[in-house]
């Protein structure tokens, strides 16, 4: 069996076909989900008699009920006609409340973020630059951004801290935006670290430290 064979079966598994026309032409959907942003939109795929797909077709849920027209695949490959084009709106209306989600996420939620970053304090306390004390986890400048790098967020390292800053999670001096003078002891002396402090969320009880 052909990669792209392959491919398409693995992508129309997570699909519903909706229609086939008279030359071998079939329409798949699906719904994809941002469960960071918490919007979907309708995923539609048209796929050739030998098995290969087009690239995926959004269209925003408001359009599809405001006007359920399917008039775009007479654009596509596969010589659709009006009586298709009046089928697949017929299917797809019976199908939709049915349709498959896929996740299409790019970004970890905010909340797997907050957990992650405190667990990367937790591992590295004894690090210099990491502290947890008062109620705050402390994560010097530098092993902030090796933190996010790791998690794997797929947010820059502005927006965590504006998000950080957003949930006054954020804790900083008072002429700065999104960090504070730190000290830690390090070989039995005190030394300033520009660290980035935010409340400690625990283990058990998964909600900031008052």
């Amino acid at each position: 069996m052909s990669i792209r064979k392959n491919l398409a079966e693995m992508i129309t598994d997570k699909m519903v076909s909706i229609h086939e026309n008279e030359i071998g032409y079939k329409v798949w959907a699906c719904k994809l989900l941002d469960k960071t942003t918490k919007q979907f939109v309708y995923g539609f795929y048209v796929q050739a008699p030998e098995g290969s797909l087009s690239e995926v077709i959004k269209r925003k849920r408001s359009k599809i009920e405001a006007n359920c027209s399917f008039d775009w695949l007479m654009d596509y490959e596969g010589d659709f006609k009006a009586e298709d084009i009046r089928k697949v709106e017929h299917c797809f209306k019976i199908h939709e409340d049915k349709l498959p989600i896929v996740d299409v996420s790019s970004k970890l939620p905010f909340e797997a973020i907050y957990e992650g970053l405190c667990q990367y304090a937790e591992r590295r306390q004894d690090q210099e630059g990491i502290s947890i004390e008062n109620g705050y986890c402390n994560i010097d400048v530098q092993s902030f951004k090796e933190a996010l790098i790791e998690l794997d967020t797929g947010y820059s390292l502005l927006e965590v801290k504006k998000q950080l800053r957003q949930y006054g999670l954020l804790r900083t001096d008072s002429n700065r935006m999104y960090d504070r003078n730190v000290t830690n002891k390090v070989d039995g002396q005190s030394k300033v670290f520009r660290a980035i402090s935010f409340r400690y969320i625990t283990k058990d009880t998964k909600k900031p430290v008052a």
